[in-house]
């Protein structure tokens, strides 16, 4: 199966959603910017990332980090819950400190699973992710500034309780840190288009912007 980059529907607001499923799906491989949180609230859920399948079951939570290839299989009378969040939220902060660099390495060397996470740190960031999902769906006044707010709990979770991951292979790391150059890459056209919105903008400019002669350019 293909490999292939993921732009999810953000809310307008900031860069944040959050999505409930269940039943039988398939989610074939793919990879994104933003991090991507999945708690099983019924049955189970195959994942497969770094080359690994890994069985999630009811009541766990696991995460991809930026620019992890991933994919998943649900079982017919499974229940999800889905977040993802762009990094930029916490480095668009007025007294945001840390760099995205610092913030990707933090999420890409977590533990994954929370079967490994102390079991006070994994009940915290349960009840987080409910909180979050009951203010996304009531949506009483104030919901945006809620959600921000367990945003960064679980930030300070993952700086202090969750522990980090066993090395992992070196060709999944490999692949990881070649979709953050990717990302990087994407992230400095975006912002080309975005500061000359106005202008005529030919591909040359654009290729040129990011170090690109105009083939190579069509082909990234």
């Amino acid at each position: 199966m293909s490999l292939y980059l993921e732009f999810p529907k953000l809310l307008a607001d900031f860069p944040f959603q959050v999505f409930s499923n269940s039943g039988q799906v398939i989610v074939y491989p793919h990879w994104h910017k933003e991090i991507k949180i999945i708690y099983v609230k019924k049955g189970s859920v195959n994942i497969g990332a770094n080359d690994e399948v890994i069985l999630v079951t009811e009541g766990e939570i696991y995460f991809f980090g930026s620019g992890v290839p991933h994919y998943f299989l649900a079982s017919p009378e499974s229940e999800r819950l889905v977040f993802q969040f762009d990094l930029k939220f916490f480095r668009e902060l007025p007294n945001g400190d840390q760099k995205e660099s610092d913030l990707f390495r933090l999420f890409n060397e977590a533990e994954s699973h929370s079967r490994y996470w102390p079991v006070k740190a994994a009940e915290e960031v349960r009840q987080l992710l409910l909180a979050t999902f009951e203010e996304f769906s009531d949506k009483q006044v104030g919901y945006i500034y809620a959600i921000q707010a367990n945003l960064l709990n679980r930030l300070l979770l993952f700086y202090r309780q969750i522990p980090k991951k066993e090395p992992i292979k070196k060709n999944a790391t490999t692949s990881s840190l070649k979709n953050q150059e990717t990302l990087e890459r994407l992230n400095e056209i975006f912002a080309f288009i975005e500061n000359h919105f106005d202008e005529a903008i030919i591909l040359d400019d654009v290729a040129r912007s990011v170090g690109f002669s105009p083939h190579y350019f069509t082909r990234f």
